[in-house]
Order: C-alpha cells, then structure tokens, then sequence
C-alpha cells in the first residue's frame, strides 16, 4: 500500500465510521419507534433502493471515473452526458421502484409513493460520485457520502423527539435525506457543469464501458441484499425485520472493505502499472481482512449485548443467525478489496462469472434453508456464498499474478513497516511545524 493510497483510505475509512455511527443512531431509533412488520418494510425499502440504484446505474460510477481519469480526457463534455443519462435512467429507476413496491405487497400509497420518488436523487449521487473517483477528489467523495447520512440522523432524530416517526415520516426522510445530498453533489461539480452538450458517441462509450462493470458490481450487491427478498417470501414481512436488523449490523464489517476498494478503485484507474496495482491491492485486502476477523471475533462473542443495545431486546432471539452473518462478512472482505483493483485494471469481467454464481448458489441455499430453519437458514447460506466467492477471488489473483496465496490472505512484515512509516512521518512533520508538541 503507497503512502497516498494509505492516506485516502484512512480518511475514507474515518469517514465511513462516522456514517456507520449515524447509520446505527438511526437504527436504533427506527426500531425501537417502528413495530417489526414497520421496520421490515423500511429495511425493504432500503434494499430495494441500494439495488435498482446499482442496476440503473448501469455501471456508469465506474465508468464515468475511468474516462474522467485518463489524460486529456473533456471532462464537461463527459460529466453533462452522464447527466442526460441519469434524467432518463433515474425516471426508469423510479418506476421500476414503484412496481417493486407493490410486488412486495405495499398497498400504502404514500410510502410506495415516497420509495419511488427515492430512487432518482440516490442515483444521481451514485452516478455523480464517478467524478471525484476518476478525479481523485477524495475529500469531496466523502463530503458527499457523509451528506445524506448527517441529514437522515438529523431528521430521523428530530421525528423521534417530537414522537411522529412512522414508516411514512421515515420513508420521507430517506429521500428527503438523498435529496439533499444530490444537490450538494451538483454544487461541488459546478466547475465542470456546462451547458448540456449532448454527444451520442460519448454516451455510447459510457455505457459500453459501464455494462462491462455493471453486471459484476449488480450480483455483488444483489448477494448481501438476496436474502431481504427470499426472507420475505418465504417467513414473512416480521422476520424480515429481524433479519434486516441483524444483517446490518453484521455487513458493518463489510461496509469497510466496501470502503476501501473505492480508494484502491480509485488509484488503480490512474495507475497504469499493472502489477504495481495489483500488489498494492493485495496489501491493503489483506491488512483490512485481519483488521476485519478481530473486530468479528469480538462481534462473535458479546454478540447478545451488541444486538441488545442497538436494535433492542426483540431481537436478541437472532443473536445465532448474527453470528453466522458475521463470519461471512468478514471472508467478504477480501472479494471486497479484491475485485475493485482487477477491475480497475481491465478485469470488469471477473464480476459477473464470480459474484454471479455466487448470488445464485446464495439464493437457492437460502430459498431451500430458511423454510427449514428460519433465519438461521438464510444466515448460513449467506455466509457460505460469500466464503466461496472470497476464496474464487483470491485465487484468480493468485493465477493472474502469480502472487502467493499465504502473501494474499495473511499480514506481512512489510505491512507493519508501511504503517509505521507512515505515522512516523506523520509525527516529524507535527513536532516540525509545532515543535512544542514533541
């Protein structure tokens, strides 16, 4: 890991933190204000939202970040076709939202009304975010993501005091929040906005681009949300609650990594050395992996007190199904980093022939296990679909690259000199420029 690298994915990672933080405020509050039924249909609506905005993305992030990224590219030109895409990929979006909805048996208007219209602002935040990631603009990618987290806590929080969060006033706030977050995106754009140029060969290529990354990125999101949907068919709209709730806490751990491979996504489409990229990808998998298996251990063994203090007492009796999710949370995380460094080097296809099968292998081994054994069915089939996708992606580094396997899932000296390193310099440029504080 390079010191820049090391750098960004510090503060991407403080940031992250910092929206989990809020995230589970919201959280906690959300369930204890909601009944389970409620905040199961709350936790659908989250995931449905997290997914279509993935599939209508059409994988134009990435895309958008590896035109942007590359010398001499026009930067307004391709930033105002990504926005004529989204106007007509965010009404797309918001329809198929609506049919979501009401295939999953909402019959409130207001709330399927509210989800739909959701849709078209997290898109434009997920399409417009490709622009600081092609640019390198960490520090504005973390303002925006920080963005509709900080105003989500703030009205979820407002609503709970004054005693009028319902499903409707949550669901309001969601896109309210996103909202919000979308408009500050455009604002910190503004320097590349310009009037509308529409150019159908660039559009062309943008989406040729995004469908290569599109399928991949869709069944890696699909398999952390698959089980949202098979719950629900198969137990009911209650146990989805519980299942939402203890499936959020565990993916926390995976979250990070998910983080993390947006930096080394980042740095490796302007990064024109392969096997440098490659290396640098395997160190940082495997440091934050480790960092991941001790923060799931503790999670393993105060799992009780953990789900008791967040989510509430309701749900402890899913302490064993939390658990089993945290262990495949924590063997996520190498497909996590993984991934996004091959693709970001030209290997976009890996996504869709390994994360594929596994969202299939996830889906059947939960569609026949939760009618036998509950959520802890559709835990352990989570948990074993993302183990194998783990270990395919290790080894397809291992033979595109010739990189040990030990060297890919284990920490290795050079790691802890990185990082000492690093603080080391951190701490002589302090005691240089207050030399007080040495």
């Amino acid at each position: 890991m390079t010191a820049s690298m090391f750098l960004d994915a510090f503060w991407v990672l403080t940031t992250r933190f910092v929206m989990r933080a809020a995230n589970l405020v919201v959280f906690m509050l959300l369930a204890r204000s909601l009944d389970p039924e409620s905040f199961g249909w709350y936790g659908y609506v989250m995931a449905s939202a997290l997914m279509l905005s993935v599939i209508f993305d059409a994988g134009l992030r990435q895309s958008g970040g590896l035109h942007l990224g590359r010398d001499g590219a026009d930067r307004r030109r391709i930033l105002a076709n990504i926005l004529a895409l989204w106007l007509v990929l965010g009404l797309a979006g918001s329809a198929a939202m609506a049919l979501v909805m009401r295939w999953g048996g909402m019959a409130d208007a207001t709330v399927l009304l509210l989800a739909a219209a959701t849709l078209a602002p997290t898109l434009l935040v997920r399409m417009g975010q490709g622009t600081f990631l092609g640019l390198g603009r960490m520090r504005e990618l973390n303002q925006s993501e920080l963005a509709s987290r900080a105003l989500l806590l703030v009205g979820t929080a407002l609503a709970w005091a004054l005693g009028v969060l319902t499903i409707e006033v949550a669901v309001a706030l969601l896109f309210l929040s996103f909202a919000g977050a979308a408009c500050l995106l455009l604002w910190m754009v503004r320097d590349l906005l310009s009037m509308p140029r529409i150019d159908l060969d660039v559009m062309r290529e943008l989406l040729a681009t995004g469908l290569a990354f599109a399928g991949g990125i869709i069944a890696m999101i699909l398999l952390g949300r698959i089980g949202i949907w098979i719950v629900n068919a198969t137990l009911g709209t209650a146990e989805v609650g519980a299942y939402f709730a203890v499936m959020r806490l565990s993916e926390m751990i995976a979250e990070v990594a998910t983080a993390v491979g947006v930096v080394i996504f980042s740095h490796g489409v302007r990064n024109t050395d392969r096997d440098a990229a490659a290396l640098a990808t395997v160190r940082t998998a495997r440091c934050v992996t480790a960092v991941m298996a001790c923060v799931g251990v503790l999670a393993i063994l105060f799992a009780g007190p953990i789900i008791r203090l967040t989510v509430g007492a309701a749900y402890v009796e899913a302490a064993g199904a939390f658990r089993i999710l945290v262990v495949g949370s924590v063997l996520s995380c190498f497909a996590m980093t993984l991934y996004p460094g091959l693709s970001s080097q030209g290997g976009a296809k890996y996504g869709l022939r390994v994360f594929g099968p596994g969202t299939l292998l996830a889906g059947g081994l939960c569609w026949w296990l939760a009618p036998i054994w509950g959520l802890m069915g559709a835990a352990i089939a989570m948990s074993v679909a993302q183990g194998l996708v783990g270990l395919v992606m290790i080894v397809i580094y291992r033979r595109n690259f010739g990189i040990g396997l030990l060297q890919i899932i284990f920490p290795q000296g050079e790691d802890f000199s990185t990082l000492w390193n690093f603080l080391s310099s951190k701490f002589r440029r302090r005691s240089a420029i207050h030399p007080e504080a040495a």
